[in-house]
């Protein structure tokens, strides 16, 4: 009797739980995320990266949190797929790893869920002083330098601090000879893309590849020009990202390609000399194929260096706030969005955080994150957070994150985004966009203009207020998604729309 009523439920759950089929995302003439309908989308999300074996969460298929997650409108996941997962050893492929991966992507896509397959790697290597984000047997393959340049010098011993391994002679020289396809580093490089793109490039929620995390810029020992992050990308980076971009399109010619600079590319402005900036003065694969700007997304990193090494629930100095959050977190974006406008492509912002609300208003935690969430809506940047989903140790909600990363936003609208803010204290919620209709769209009934994520559980537990202008507009509500639609007969191709959302308060 119990197992025929827990069938019973198991079934109903897979059917309450099942998605329509997810579109395949694709970019626009303008750089920005399109479904199959012509919507325009925003992303938020997370990382979910395991650095150490079996390299992979064992928690990504805990049904429970896939549910919060999907209440929390929470629609991308930055998913690492490792190297050393995928290939152990030069020789053998981890069918099982694969498996694995495969029932997370599947899983995720049941829940409305998207993911950047992400390369992820820091310092290259466990020989380097962290993990094997490039597989120990291709290291071993490389000549080490003369032992008194071995790791960890110029320290006297490893680090305290991860990322300043990337100094180290060693783990640079290694970088070197990853770009200049040492012991045929690329073609095994590419083995791996290969591999990922026929086995999960038919999946419509996979958005996209993203090349490799966080590439050193190389042996700025030999040569201090690499350290110049515009000159690393063009000569490091972009020879090496556009035969991967060769050997993925041979099996998947349309999933997005997701590259990166060296990290703090973004932090200096975009000189016509290329010494600054990205270095790419075209998307990787750009010069065999005209059409790779609408399938090329620049992922950039935003981390305020000077917090980095303070406790994060300690009051924020003014003068940090003064640079984090005035200088460097807007020039970052800007810079990212002026590098996108050379080359053409998308732009995602895919790592951001070590931070989170935690409550106290003047703590680091909750003034950096906040601010960086704040930026991100106001030029409608789709992001991944780092290092968090959210949740404790025990898989419980963080109240004060949640009810800073988890706020309304225009999940797709078929427009163009004007203005987007919102204050995770008092609820008010301001969107104003253009929407585009077609003279067919208009003969129809009404039209669907937008969706628009509203967390009600966590936001507006007593309900919500809202204006919706031009008043000929109806509304749906759906759980946690309203539907914005035009009624028939509109004789303007484009409408000025304007949503406000004010928290109701106890009665």
């Amino acid at each position: 009797m119990w197992s025929i009523f827990i069938l019973t439920f198991l079934i109903w759950t897979s059917v309450q739980t099942k998605q329509i089929p997810l579109s395949k995302i694709h970019l626009n003439s303008d750089g920005l995320f399109t479904d199959s309908r012509g919507f325009i989308k925003l992303f938020r999300g997370f990382n979910n990266v395991h650095k150490h074996f079996p390299w992979y969460n064992v928690n990504s298929t805990n049904i429970t949190q896939l549910e919060m997650f999907k209440n929390w409108g929470l629609n991308v996941v930055r998913l690492g797929v490792m190297w050393s997962g995928v290939k152990p050893t030069i020789s053998i492929v981890n069918t099982t790893y694969l498996d694995v991966i495969e029932n997370v992507i599947d899983l995720y896509a049941d829940y409305g869920i998207y993911v950047i397959l992400d390369m992820h790697q820091d310092v290259l290597s466990s020989l380097y002083g962290l993990y094997d984000g490039i597989p120990l047997w291709l290291i071993e393959k490389f000549k080490r330098p003369p032992h008194h340049l071995q790791y960890p010098w110029p320290y006297k011993k490893k680090p305290d601090f991860w990322v300043m391994s990337y100094l180290t002679y060693e783990c640079a020289n290694g970088a070197q000879q990853l770009y200049n396809n040492v012991s045929g580093a690329w073609n095994h490089w590419g083995e791996f893309w290969e591999i990922v793109a026929r086995r999960f490039g038919g999946k419509s929620n996979v958005l996209g590849y993203e090349l490799i995390n966080e590439p050193p810029p190389g042996n700025f020992y030999t040569n201090p020009l690499r350290g110049l992050p515009g000159y690393a990308g063009r000569y490091n980076l972009q020879p090496v990202y556009d035969y991967l971009v060769k050997r993925i399109r041979k099996y998947d010619n349309s999933t997005l390609i997701f590259y990166e600079p060296v990290t703090y590319g973004v932090f200096t402005p975009v000189r016509s000399s290329g010494w600054l900036g990205t270095g790419f003065d075209r998307v990787p694969g750009a010069h065999r194929d005209k059409s790779a700007p609408s399938k090329s997304v620049l992922s950039y990193h935003y981390y305020c260096w000077i917090l980095q090494t303070d406790a994060q629930n300690t009051t924020m100095p003014f003068w940090k706030k003064v640079i984090c959050d005035r200088l460097l977190l807007p020039n970052v974006i800007s810079n990212a969005i002026r590098a996108t406008k050379s080359t053409g492509g998308g732009r995602f912002l895919t790592e951001f955080g070590l931070c989170g609300d935690d409550g106290n208003p003047r703590s680091v935690n909750t003034i950096e994150c906040n601010n960086i969430l704040n930026e991100a809506d106001k030029h409608f940047e789709s992001w991944t957070y780092w290092d968090s989903n959210l949740l404790d140790l025990s898989g419980n909600p963080i109240v004060t994150e949640v009810k800073s990363f988890i706020r309304p936003y225009p999940h797709s609208i078929r427009g163009v985004f004007r203005k987007q803010q919102f204050d995770h204290k008092t609820g008010d919620f301001h969107l104003s966009f253009i929407a585009n209709t077609t003279k067919e769209q208009n003969n129809e009934k009404q039209t669907l203009i937008a969706e628009i994520y509203i967390p009600r559980s966590v936001h507006y537990p007593n309900g919500f207020s809202m204006s919706v202008k031009p008043d000929n507009l109806s509304t749906k509500m759906n759980e946690n998604m309203m539907y914005v639609y035009l009624p028939s007969g509109v004789s303007n191709a484009s409408v000025f729309v304007r949503i406000e959302i004010v928290r109701k308060s106890i009665e």
